[in-house]
């Protein structure tokens, strides 16, 4: 019974423990120091750590999928539109942490390194507050604001939130992933609220359809309530202001990635669609990159065409390049280049009329074409320029070139467009060359590769072929030294077994003491001759009957019969005499052996076809009486016979 109980106890704790130990629940309103979190910690709130009064919006630390970017933001509960974000430029990791003491905020890594923090303040931090209209505010011990994230906006404005002069709205580079600052701005001046672009103003909320200007006073912030958009003055008079129809408990201005304005709120309070009050510029060709760089876009009823330039041609990666390949586009400006773009030869590419730019405040009034050029040609940061001829109007584009758009109706009819180029190396022929180059590489690398590795495989041939032969000369020895064995190397038969001379025989039996194996000739013997062990040469049926000296004697006389060289054979007259006794015995020379190698398998293959007809076609044997009584022993006889012509070989 104690057993199961520990058992039961066991499991129930490995249920619950890992929500007791991981999982943290939401504070309401105000979280005091000293305070942590992340999104480990707060896993199954999806990183949300601290939620308004009526949880309107929530404090999080989370990212969004399929990103592993982690970002410390007030997010609106019901549509999860992030309207603030901290660490905007250094996203987090699941498990950095948020760090809440009486000094401040601070985002940090797993190594301690910060990410992200508020300023320091002269008193003590006494909570961190989120109001119901998304505001997160850092007081003291009196209540007093010590910070708050309106007055540090990112890209987005909702109700409530006052914008002064000098701040701004910054887009993102994509909405889910990349969270870093990108290259928009939707800044507030003393005249208006424009859109830029790479510090180039593109759109001015004035000039919108939509805007109205009440007065000429001095602009000192901006702010969006329930009826509409308004620029107001230090007293709080409406500047510029833009209704909006109808009333939403929730509305949202975002500066999008592309450059675009746009208030919007939801049809209904499920927040599954969203109506789009007011966007700004109107015209999708109005925005900087509506064609990316040097693109030409051509205005329709819903967004707009692209092309390029008069001049440029797509490429591969879709950009516009001019379409003589040794013009180039100059890259960006830098003091070194400056003087080298002066000293290279610099060229225009003119287009128009009838085109325009986003960027139109002239530089130059009452200019002619040269004068204008010439601006151009020696600023590092001119790219281009437009030139009126009535007016004498000079407009540069610096900096950056976007894209450019037709001319509504009969404007811009005496405005020419110009595009500076580099003639000769340049961006254009670098990227010819990085193409014909990576077209190499893709050739040359696996050729490269594969001769590579056939020279490894010859090389590995050649090495185990060497290994091979210095193998067989340590059984060679002294071959090279014997005149046999080279004449023996000049003949070669197919088919027959391999022939190996004396020296070499001695050599590998060591000079005769050890039986390798055995061939044509039967078994090869220890040194028989040198021993005068000559009886186990003979016959075995024959012993008994014959002598070692008999036996020495016909050895002797055979080996002189069967030399390879013709003329160092003894006549048949010689052999008789040796053979009754009148003669001395010639000494035979290693050499006879080599030739009855040669031959031996020949006489082997003789002697085995005992009783074969095929002994009297090959002419091998002298024809015999078969009527004889004694058949088998003319049989024997016969095949042990060999006559003197046949054993002393060819004259």
């Amino acid at each position: 019974m104690g057993c199961f109980s520990f058992s039961f106890f066991f499991f129930i704790c490995c249920i619950f423990l890992p929500s007791l130990t991981f999982s943290a629940s939401i504070s309401t309103h105000s979280i005091s120091p000293d305070f942590t979190a992340s999104h480990f910690q707060f896993n199954d709130t999806s990183g949300a750590f601290l939620r308004s009064q009526n949880d309107t919006f929530r404090a999080t630390i989370d990212a969004k999928p399929p990103s592993s970017k982690y970002y410390f933001s007030v997010v609106h509960r019901d549509t999860d539109i992030i309207i603030w974000s901290a660490n905007r430029d250094t996203p987090m990791s699941n498990s950095d942490k948020l760090s809440l003491t009486v000094r401040g905020l601070t985002v940090t890594n797993q190594a301690g390194q910060p990410l992200w923090s508020t300023p320091q303040f002269n008193s003590n931090i006494s909570a961190l507050q989120l109001s119901e209209t998304g505001n997160l505010v850092l007081v003291d011990a009196g209540n007093n604001t010590l910070w708050e994230s309106f007055a540090h906006p990112t890209d987005t404005i909702v109700m409530g939130q006052r914008i002064p002069i000098g701040k701004s709205l910054q887009s993102v580079v994509t909405v889910d992933e990349d969270m870093s600052v990108g290259d928009y701005r939707l800044e507030v001046t003393d005249r208006d609220v424009v859109l830029q672009w790479n510090k180039m103003n593109y759109w001015e909320l004035s000039m919108d359809p939509k805007a109205v200007r009440n007065s000429n006073k001095a602009v000192s912030l901006m702010v969006m309530n329930g009826t509409g958009l308004y620029l107001l003055a230090s007293d709080n008079s409406p500047v510029v202001q833009v209704a909006l129809n109808g009333s939403s408990s929730f509305r949202v201005g975002k500066l999008g990635p592309d450059g675009s304005f746009s208030i919007f709120r939801p049809r209904s309070r499920s927040y599954k669609t969203w109506e789009v009050e007011f966007a700004g510029p109107v015209e999708e060709c109005d925005l900087p990159l509506s064609c990316k760089e040097i693109g030409l876009c051509k205005r329709k009823p819903r967004g707009g065409s692209c092309s390029c330039l008069p001049g440029f041609s797509y490429q591969n990666n879709g950009d516009c390049m001019p379409v003589n390949r040794s013009l180039s586009l100059p890259s960006a400006c830098t003091a070194a280049r400056n003087g080298s773009q002066l000293n290279s030869s610099i060229s225009y590419l003119k287009f128009g009329p009838g085109m325009d730019y986003f960027a139109k405040e002239p530089v130059k009034n009452n200019v002619t074409l040269s004068v204008c050029q010439d601006l151009c040609s020696q600023n590092c940061s001119c790219l281009g320029f437009f030139h009126e001829i009535f007016s004498g109007s000079c407009y540069l584009l610096e900096n950056h070139l976007g894209s450019f758009m037709l001319a509504d109706h009969n404007e811009g009819k005496d405005r020419f467009g110009y595009i500076k180029v580099l003639v000769g190396s340049s961006r254009g022929s670098n990227i010819n060359q990085k193409q014909n180059l990576s077209v190499a590489s893709l050739v040359l690398i696996p050729l490269t590769v594969f001769l590579i590795i056939v020279v490894f495989v010859i090389i590995a041939i050649l090495w185990l072929r060497k290994k091979r032969l210095s193998k067989t000369k340590t059984v060679k020895l002294d071959r090279g030294n014997s005149s046999s064995s080279a004449e023996l190397e000049m003949i070669s038969i197919p088919g027959l077994p391999r022939r190996f001379a004396y020296e070499e025989l001695a050599a590998a039996t060591e000079n005769f003491r050890t039986q390798i194996g055995s061939g044509g000739f039967g078994t090869v013997y220890r040194e028989m001759i040198q021993q005068r062990r000559y009886l186990e040469l003979a016959d075995p049926r024959l012993e008994g009957r014959v002598t070692s000296e008999e036996v020495e004697k016909l050895v002797r006389i055979a080996l002189c019969c069967v030399h390879e060289d013709p003329a160092l054979r003894p006549s048949m007259a010689h052999v008789v005499g040796m053979l009754e006794g009148g003669l001395s015995l010639g000494e035979p020379r290693s050499e006879s052996l080599n030739f009855l190698r040669f031959y031996g398998q020949r006489f082997i293959e003789m002697s085995r076809m005992e009783g074969s007809n095929e002994l009297k076609d090959l002419g091998l044997y002298p024809d015999i009486n078969a009527t004889s009584n004694s058949a088998a022993g003319v049989s024997y006889n016969s095949m042990s016979y060999i006559s003197s012509q046949q054993l002393s070989g060819p004259r």
